[in-house]
């Protein structure tokens, strides 16, 4: 886009564009905007030909900031949403809830193994294993959140029974999973019935 300001001292003036810095602006849309920015020129000029370079130069800048930003913003929305369509899963996705054992390191001689050292720990009393896995399949991920049974880990702490009051209530436990929806997930948590 080239427009012509008119001359200073003599020399040819111009304000120009070149069309391959705009990723953002389409052939049409180039067109467009440099015809309104020769109609503005002619207009200024018209309406006083004797008024200063800088200041036709600055309403012009101005006119085509408020014409271009409509087309920028929809160049950006586009490349917005063809990002978000090409980073979206396509069809069915699998999901897998998997349930995890982890076995509780339940006295504070071995909890407190754990600010000292992990290896200290018993390998036995540290694995993580998988119990159970549910598998299903969802047509998104806004599908997948609603599957969700728990949106965050949290740690459960019920009555304490045994010789040393250092064991939680499983029944307890079974009791809150059954509440939760979640109850058929005892079973295998605990290989109870």
């Amino acid at each position: 886009m080239r427009v012509p300001l008119g001359t200073d001292n003599g020399s040819a003036l111009d304000v120009a564009l070149p069309s391959s810095e705009n990723s953002w602006l389409g052939r049409a849309d180039q067109q467009h905007l440099s015809e309104e920015c020769h109609a503005t020129r002619a207009k200024i000029m018209h309406d006083d030909p004797e008024l200063e370079t800088a200041f036709v130069v600055t309403t012009l800048v101005d006119s085509m900031r408020h014409l271009a930003q409509p087309l920028a913003d929809a160049w950006h929305d586009k490349a917005a949403t063809d990002a978000a369509a090409e980073s979206a899963p396509q069809g069915p996705i699998a999901a897998i809830r998997e349930w995890l054992w982890f076995p509780m390191i339940y006295t504070r001689e071995k909890r407190g193994n754990i600010t000292v050292s992990w290896s200290d720990i018993p390998a036995g009393h540290k694995k993580i294993s998988t119990r159970w896995q549910q598998r299903f399949t969802v047509a998104s991920m806004a599908e997948l959140d609603e599957h969700r049974i728990f949106h965050d880990m949290q740690e459960l702490i019920f009555e304490a029974s045994g010789k040393f009051k250092n064991h939680n209530d499983l029944a307890m436990l079974k009791k809150w999973m059954n509440e939760h929806n979640v109850g058929e997930a005892f079973t295998y948590l605990f290989d109870y019935e």
